[in-house]
């Protein structure tokens, strides 16, 4: 029997830059299709721009006060260190703020643990990155916006609080919390907000996808983006995307997220994607190293991390095996339109919605 389980907003990297740089840069007109027919060294040559990531996922924790069925971190199917109690040590925070700053890139919270449930480290990390003059993004449940965290919410780059539901009873079966809570949590947010970019989020699942129009329609109008999420179908190692949004090429698309991103565990631990987080208990799950021993961008630039990369290009899934079966490699590929004044945007994963500013 298969499990549906959620692809989070983390997943779901706006990995279309990596075409708009192979456009800019090397003059293609179509950039994705060249990536999908350039030969093995093109690619390379393409991927290894960056001597840094573009942005860090920090895990401050691995608990989430929530635990949604469609969750794959804590909801049914979940592994075991998500059951366990971990938490950021200030060593590792304060690594990160040090080194961070030298590269201008942006830190991503959320979409595995609640970054709320860790209030003292988040707010530490997130201040110290802003004042430097770093984007700051955070997805939350939105359930423990506090008023002494309203200052700290209200000078991010980016929030999306996911919702999943448009209803008390939906939102109850779906999430188990307090739906009138949430909302007006967000409205208090929201209210002292400075140049913020809002999102909300929607996982369509059988439960709440009798509320996904009704959901779109309203958020719209209050939030800058609106986010649509399909679910995996999981079971064990083998899964599949419900319904996908847009068709999968049928050629395999070069995942970008290791040339992209990267993402730090609470103990330092620096892990691939969202999909070796997924896993991160199992033996086979491939560590890059930890920034307690070494600078993330030492290890960004290591040997392992280069040799996985090159695996991911020449499809040598003796080293890259956790990725064979993933197919999050499809996000990648998108499309968008422009709808009554609404950015429309498509991957196999994701559908986005955003407002066009006037």
């Amino acid at each position: 029997m298969t499990e549906n389980i959620s692809v989070y907003q983390s997943c779901l990297r706006p990995q279309h830059r990596i075409l708009r740089y192979a456009k800019r840069k090397l003059g293609f007109n179509q950039a994705q299709s060249r990536i999908i027919k350039m030969s093995r060294e093109q690619a390379k040559r393409v991927l290894y721009h960056r001597d840094f990531p573009l942005s860090v996922n920090i895990l401050l924790g691995n608990f989430c006060n929530l635990s949604c069925p469609a969750c794959p971190y804590h909801g049914s199917y979940a592994p075991s260190y998500f059951r366990q109690f971990d938490k950021m040590s200030d060593e590792v925070i304060d690594r990160l703020v040090d080194e961070l700053p030298h590269y201008q890139t942006n830190a991503k919270f959320g979409g595995f643990e609640e970054p709320l449930a860790f209030k003292a480290g988040f707010k530490r990390i997130t201040t110290a990155l802003r004042d430097k003059g770093l984007g700051v993004h955070v997805t939350t449940n939105g359930t423990l916006i506090t008023d002494d965290l309203l200052h700290t919410l209200q000078n991010l780059s980016t929030m999306y609080v996911s919702l999943d539901a448009h209803s008390i009873a939906t939102y109850k079966t779906v999430r188990g919390a307090d739906f009138n809570k949430v909302v007006a949590n967000i409205e208090k947010v929201r209210q002292g907000f400075k140049g913020v970019k809002f999102g909300v989020s929607f996982i369509r699942q059988p439960k709440n996808e009798h509320e996904m129009q009704v959901f779109k329609d309203h958020w719209i109008t209050k939030a800058d983006m609106v986010i649509i999420y399909a679910l995996l179908e999981f079971n064990k190692h083998d899964y599949k995307i419900d319904r996908p949004f847009l068709a999968s090429p049928k050629e395999r698309i070069v995942c970008s997220s290791p040339f992209l991103e990267t993402y730090v565990l609470p103990n330092g631990d620096v892990s691939l994607c969202c999909e070796t987080l997924l896993l991160t208990d199992r033996d086979s799950v491939p560590i890059m190293g930890n920034i307690k021993e070494r600078s993330l961008h030492e290890i960004w630039n290591g040997e392992q991390y280069r040799a996985y990369r090159d695996a991911l290009v020449d499809e040598n899934w003796k080293i890259a095996a956790i990725c064979q079966q993933c197919p999050l490699w499809a996000a990648s590929y998108y499309e968008t339109h422009n709808e009554n004044g609404v950015k429309v945007t498509h991957n196999p994963t994701t559908e986005v919605l955003e407002r066009i500013a006037n």
